[in-house]
C-alpha cells in the first residue's frame, strides 16, 4: 500500500510541477516593469511583463516580486507577424526627456495656432515604470513616472514618441494591453 501511495504522491507532485510557469529563457526582447510606486511599497523584485525571443516564438512572462506568475506564448506564425510589424515600425532609440521637451513645444505652438488650450494630462500618483526594448537598432530603456499619458499625448507631435507608442501597442496586442498597466 505504501509504494502505491508514494507513487501516487510523486505523480501528483510531478503534475503540479509541470503546471508551474517556467523560468524565462531566451533573449529579452521587450519589457514593461514597475520600479517604484507613489503610494505603498515598491516591488521587491521584477514586477511586470517580460517578452523573450525563444527559438521560433516569443513568450511573455508575467512576473510579480521576481517570480513568474503566468506565461503566454503564441504559435510561430503569429510570432513572425509580430517580428514583421516590429521591423516595420523602424524604432530607433532616443532621449525621451529631450523628445518630450521638444514635442511639448511643438504641441503648444500647434494648439495655440488653432486657438485651443494646450493642457496635458498628468498623474499625481501611480508608478514609475521602466520600458525596455532590445531591437535591431540598439537598446532603449525608459524609466519614467506614469509614462502612458505622456506617450499618448505627445505621439502626434513626435515621430520618435509615435514609434514608441506603436511598439508598445504592438507588444500589448500580442500579450494584452491591460496586463502592461500603463
Amino acid at each position: 500500500m505504501k509504494p502505491l501511495f508514494l507513487s501516487c504522491c510523486l505523480l501528483f507532485l510531478a503534475g503540479c510541477a509541470s503546471t508551474q510557469p517556467s523560468v524565462p529563457h531566451g533573449t529579452l526582447l521587450f519589457y514593461v516593469k514597475i520600479t517604484n510606486v507613489a503610494l505603498g511599497k515598491a516591488p521587491a523584485g521584477d514586477t511586470g511583463v517580460f517578452l523573450f525571443s525563444e527559438d521560433d516564438h516569443v513568450t511573455a512572462y508575467e512576473m510579480r516580486a521576481g517570480s513568474v506568475r503566468a506565461t503566454y506564448s503564441r504559435d510561430p506564425a503569429e510570432t513572425a507577424s509580430l517580428s514583421q510589424d516590429i521591423a516595420a515600425i523602424d524604432f530607433i532609440p532616443f532621449d525621451f526627456e529631450a523628445e518630450v521637451k521638444n514635442a511639448t513645444i511643438r504641441r503648444e505652438a500647434r494648439l495655440k495656432a488653432a486657438g485651443k488650450s494646450a493642457l496635458m494630462r498628468f498623474d499625481l500618483d501611480g508608478s514609475e515604470f521602466e520600458i525596455g526594448f532590445d531591437g535591431p537598432k540598439g537598446k532603449f530603456v525608459l524609466r519614467y513616472w506614469n509614462p502612458g499619458s505622456k506617450i499618448d499625448d505627445l505621439a502626434g507631435d513626435s515621430e520618435n514618441i509615435a514609434k514608441l507608442k506603436r511598439l508598445i501597442d504592438r507588444f500589448a496586442a500580442y500579450y494584452g494591453q491591460s496586463r502592461f498597466g500603463l
